[in-house]
C-alpha cells in the first residue's frame, strides 16, 4: 500500500517560495483575495552620524559620508550643526536630527 500525497500539499510546496521573498502568506487563499504588494518607500533619509573636525563637519546620512554642498537623492545638504542637518529639494526643507528619528517639515 502506497501513501499518497494530498493534492493541496503538493501545491502549497509549489507556491511557497512564489510567496516566500513576498512577505506574502502561503497559507491564504489564492482566489478572491487581493495579491497587492506594498513596498517600503525607500527614500527615507536617516541621519546617522555627525563628524566635526576643526573647521569641517560631516554628516552620515543612510551610510554614505557627506558635506555642505553634496546631494543624496532630490535633497542636497545645505548645512550641518551639533544636532542635525538641513536638506533641501525644490518641493521642501527636511530637518534631520541626530537625537529622533523625527523627520521635521519646515516648509
Amino acid at each position: 500500500m502506497s501513501k499518497s500525497i494530498p493534492m493541496i500539499a503538493i501545491l502549497l510546496l509549489l507556491i511557497s517560495p512564489v510567496f516566500a521573498g513576498q512577505g506574502l502568506d502561503p497559507t491564504k487563499p489564492l482566489i478572491g483575495t487581493s495579491t497587492k504588494i506594498t513596498k517600503v518607500e525607500k527614500s527615507t533619509l536617516v541621519l546617522q552620524s555627525i563628524i566635526a573636525r576643526e573647521q569641517s563637519r560631516k554628516a552620515i546620512i543612510n551610510g554614505k559620508t557627506l558635506i555642505v554642498g553634496d546631494r543624496i537623492g532630490l535633497y542636497e545638504l545645505i548645512s550641518i550643526d551639533a544636532h542635525g542637518v538641513v536638506l533641501s529639494s525644490p518641493q521642501r526643507e527636511l530637518k534631520l536630527s541626530l537625537f529622533s528619528t523625527a523627520v521635521t517639515n519646515s516648509k
